[in-house]
């Protein structure tokens, strides 16, 4: 179960830092484009914030896990 909490652990920090880069990308894109910018389709935003979801959920689902390997 440790093994388990601990890669959602690392997931989650990991798709927290990319949904900020990538946050600031588009910030930094309104201040230099404004409106005229081109906003893609394809960006990765969703991805990031479901995959934090995800992370977030599996967590709370281990905490709340009363199994015997629970540590």
């Amino acid at each position: 179960m440790f093994k388990l909490k601990n890669q959602e652990f690392k997931t989650l920090i990991i798709n927290l830092k990319n949904l900020k880069k990538e946050i600031e990308r588009i910030e930094a894109k309104i201040e230099n484009e404004g409106i005229e910018g081109y906003y893609s389709y394809n960006s990765d935003i969703l991805e990031y914030a479901r995959n934090i979801f995800i992370s977030m959920r599996m967590l709370s689902y281990i905490k709340n896990f009363k199994g015997e390997d629970n540590e």
